[in-house]
């Protein structure tokens, strides 16, 4: 009987190791992913609205609300891609639970609300840190360069 549940607290041990190295690889990858994304989005935005957001300061608009005009359309869509990112990946991870079952084994779909916390806090997190650097790119935006542009 002791040998037993040596055997099984053994392997549930490894497979446990195991999981958390391949979550924490995981993790890195898609924390990597979500502030490249984020990022890129708020640099082609800016890119795109350059013109309009240098007539606006040269009609007089200040610096903070030409800022919040590019980061409010950011954030719209950084709160309005949460809820739709959770469902696909709770579709995905269904999908990928369906498919890991055998005669031998299968795996539970097991989705806590803290992943979903942890999750939404990450983009949030990443789609604040690149608010911060689009800023200041927005706020280095040299006015006469970017109206003397042709589109």
């Amino acid at each position: 009987m002791a040998l037993r549940e040596a055997t099984l607290r053994s392997f549930l041990d490894t497979i446990g190791e195991n999981l958390l190295i391949s979550m924490t690889i995981l993790i890195g990858f898609a924390g990597t992913i979500v502030a490249g994304v984020v990022y890129n989005g708020a640099r082609i935005a800016l890119s795109e609205h350059a013109t309009t957001f240098a007539s606006l300061r040269i009609l007089g608009f200040r610096q903070r609300e030409v800022t919040a005009m590019l980061l409010g359309e950011q954030v719209a869509l950084t709160f309005l891609a949460i809820p739709l990112g959770l469902l696909i990946g709770y579709g995905l991870c269904a999908l990928i639970s369906v498919l890991l079952q055998t005669e031998l084994y299968r795996v539970p779909l097991v989705v806590s609300t803290r992943t979903y916390a942890w999750s939404g806090g990450a983009i949030v997190l990443a789609a604040a840190l690149s608010a911060v650097i689009v800023a200041l790119r927005a706020r280095r935006l040299d006015l006469i360069a970017v109206l003397k542009t042709r589109e």
